[in-house]
């Protein structure tokens, strides 16, 4: 079977992009004020930490 190139009435990445989309803005609006913090909160002692140790790895 021959497969045209442009046809985009046949593109399959057509009907996954909505759904990826879907998805991603799903996720996207989960995600709750409290999660956002618990990852922002800690950041001026994680610099603090990459400073002290002149941008090299740290563990936190």
């Amino acid at each position: 079977m021959e497969w045209p190139p442009q046809s985009s009435d046949l593109s399959p990445i057509e009907n996954t992009e909505a759904d990826l989309e879907e998805a991603v803005f799903s996720a996207w609006i989960s995600i709750t004020f409290e999660k956002i913090l618990h990852f922002i909160d800690p950041m001026p002692e994680r610099i603090n930490e990459v400073i002290e140790k002149n941008g090299h790895v740290i563990h936190y």
